[in-house]
């Protein structure tokens, strides 16, 4: 049966499988690691990308949602709980193409932190501007590991440098603004490790792409990515 999680499961090793096989080297999976890390982080972000879109043109369904789930769940302290029964959900192939299917990942995500289903919040915008203006920069530098002789180093490492900074500073601004505004208040250890983990996430793996990025611009080549 299909469920979210295993769709996003299937997303990432059909998604990551084909770009490790398009790579044009051997051992492209385990021979370097930043090569390794950037696929699975790019791939990943797109699909988040993906639902960050859906944040912003289903905000409105997503409070209806929130509250429902709020009824549920957050009365109760079971907040994590809500969370893993999104994860858990059974879909139809319908429901793969439904972008309210993958906004209701923030209306779940609220019951961890309710400015998600703010629209006048930090983290909405930030993750909104991410949905839109991510994709492009991850699928620029997939296509430069794949084809490193096709692109320019410049365009790719600036490029990288500038889009991997918005993530990881979008992302530090806003787990900073989760913590000043103890948002962690009365929630459970599983919720505090899902909301570090998640945040980290989007802190150490681009962070690793700005490496990248500026040692192509200091060696005026993609050697680091081979």
């Amino acid at each position: 049966m299909l469920t979210v999680g295993l769709a996003i499961a299937l997303w990432l090793a059909i998604s990551c499988g084909i770009t490790f096989a398009l790579l044009p080297y051997e051992n492209a999976i385990t021979g370097n690691f930043i090569v390794t890390a950037i696929v699975f982080f790019n791939n990943l972000n797109i699909f988040i990308s993906i639902c960050e879109i859906c944040l912003g043109i289903h905000i409105l369904y997503i409070k209806e949602d929130y509250k429902k789930k709020l009824k549920v769940y957050g009365e109760r302290n079971l907040n994590l709980s809500g969370a893993l029964s999104w994860i858990n959900m059974p879909l139809t192939l319908g429901q793969v193409f439904n972008g309210k299917t993958w906004a209701e990942m923030w209306s779940t995500y609220s019951l961890l932190d309710p400015s998600y289903q703010n629209h006048e919040s930090f983290g909405f915008f930030i993750d909104v501007g991410n949905g839109w203006t991510t994709i492009p920069p991850c699928l620029l530098l997939n296509y430069a590991m794949i084809r490193p002789d096709n692109v320019s180093p410049l365009l790719v490492g600036c490029v990288s440098v500038a889009s991997y900074w918005q993530m990881l500073y979008g992302t530090v601004i806003y787990f900073l603004s989760y913590l000043f505004n103890r948002r962690y208040l009365g929630k459970t250890i599983g919720v505090y490790i899902v909301v570090f983990v998640s945040n980290v996430t989007w802190m150490v793996f681009p962070a690793i792409a700005i490496y990248a990025a500026v040692c192509i611009l200091r060696d005026g080549d993609l050697s680091i990515l081979q």
